[in-house]
């Protein structure tokens, strides 16, 4: 009995073969960022995200070519993906419309903060808009910009806030209670 050897030659590692590995890797992240974005950028964003990473895929074509006998060109491929990112650029992340009879989100409505002194009541403040902060637009972020108004013989602290999707709420507490205070 002969023994009979078979020499393997080893795969050569090509740009070719690079540039599919890392449009997989690519393509797969845009899929996996699309179902995130249905929840907090909306339905349209997911669907343009969709969109890129499908056009990224290289399966896409080899789906095309066999089932349509068609298949995207190399520029089409760009211009799909470009165009899909300036709309994500360009496209707000539209907002839903705010009640305004909720608690603070108007000078008229303003949370009354429950506090003895301005550490606790910053403090309290920070802890309502984590806690009840654009609930709807994928949790609070951080705080743009906080000013002090006086209205009525009453102290306001009016922060315009961003949300983690990018929208941004405005809320007013009343301040009476710790203003001044240290």
């Amino acid at each position: 009995m002969t023994k009979r050897t078979v020499k393997m030659e080893p795969r050569k590692i090509t740009l070719g073969t690079i540039g599919t590995l890392i449009a997989w890797i690519i393509g797969i992240i845009f899929l996996l960022a699309a179902i995130a974005a249905f929840t907090t950028l909306g339905l349209l964003k997911g669907i343009i995200i969709i969109v890129i990473g499908l056009a990224i895929l290289p399966l896409t074509n080899t789906l095309l070519r066999k089932y349509l006998k068609t298949e995207l060109s190399t520029s089409l491929r760009a211009i799909i993906i470009i165009t899909g990112m300036m709309l994500l650029t360009f496209f707000p992340s539209w907002p839903q419309p705010l009640d305004q009879n909720v608690s603070g989100l108007s000078i008229e409505t303003a949370i009354v903060v429950p506090a003895d002194n301005e550490a606790e009541g910053v403090a309290w403040e920070y802890q309502y808009l984590r806690d009840n902060a654009c609930t709807d637009k994928g949790g609070f972020r951080d705080v743009d910009l906080q000013s002090l108004d006086n209205q009525n013989g009453h102290m306001f602290d009016r922060m315009s806030i961003s949300c983690k999707n990018g929208g941004k709420e405005m809320y007013y507490f009343q301040i009476d209670n710790f203003f001044g205070k240290i």
